[in-house]
């Protein structure tokens, strides 16, 4: 009975990621005809992916000063196990952001068109909102709730391999699948941390969370669908 209740939490928190995910899935009814067109075409839809692939990339990148902080605060607190999770998890993250640059460096041909990309789409408002509520919580608050966000993006990059390798497809692009490959990796150790570093009188509050990041998600993938039209008008 122990060993089954020890997992309870990280079982209920994937339940309620599935369920978001399918309404996350539904992004481009909301974005409108406009958006719906661009992305029925071939040019559209890899022309939404490429900017859709910088954003990720500008995420990522300032995800690993956050991920430091966490390792801080925790050590601070000292909880050093859980501490030394972040640590090695930074290492870990260190390696995405090279794959994401060399992928992305490929992808806009040199580096002097690559630099122009980033200059040109820099962070999305809703990215930069929640590295804002990563940090936070990080420095202030609880600096636990990382793990929900590192739970909600390895599980989303589980379920959705065939968008991933559709994404590849269009994109010509290795990165994308060997960036999910890490997070099918990093799924059960993340699940362990949650379960160790959180009860049952949490969940409301994860969830919360959940639904947070997966609204967030929603209108990011919109508003960079509505900035490619910009782009091309």
């Amino acid at each position: 009975m122990h060993n089954r209740n020890k997992k309870v939490v990280s079982k209920i928190m994937l339940n309620a990621i599935r369920n978001q995910h399918q309404a996350a899935n539904m992004w481009p009814e909301l974005a409108g005809s406009e958006v719906q067109k661009m992305l029925s075409s071939t040019h559209g839809a890899r022309k939404y992916l490429k900017w859709l692939y910088v954003d990720t990339y500008h995420r990522t990148t300032e995800l690993s000063p956050i991920v430091f902080s966490v390792a801080q605060s925790l050590q601070k607190k000292c909880q050093h196990q859980a501490a030394n999770f972040w640590i090695q998890d930074l290492a870990e993250q260190n390696k995405i952001n090279y794959i994401l640059f060399s992928d992305l460096l490929r992808l806009f041909k040199n580096e002097h068109n690559f630099n122009y990309a980033l200059h040109e789409f820099s962070l999305s408002p809703q990215s930069a909102t929640l590295l804002g509520f990563l940090f936070w919580h990080a420095k202030y608050g609880n600096p636990h709730i990382l793990a929900v966000y590192r739970l909600y993006s390895s599980y989303i990059a589980r379920i959705s391999r065939l968008k991933t390798a559709q994404t590849s497809q269009l994109l010509n692009t290795k990165g994308i699948a060997k960036v999910r490959n890490h997070s099918d990796d990093e799924l059960k150790l993340i699940q362990k941390y949650v379960d160790q570093n959180f009860k049952s009188k949490d969940i409301d509050e994860l969830v919360w969370c959940i639904d947070f990041i997966t609204a967030i998600s929603i209108q990011r993938q919109i508003w960079v669908a509505q900035w490619v039209l910009k782009l091309q008008s």
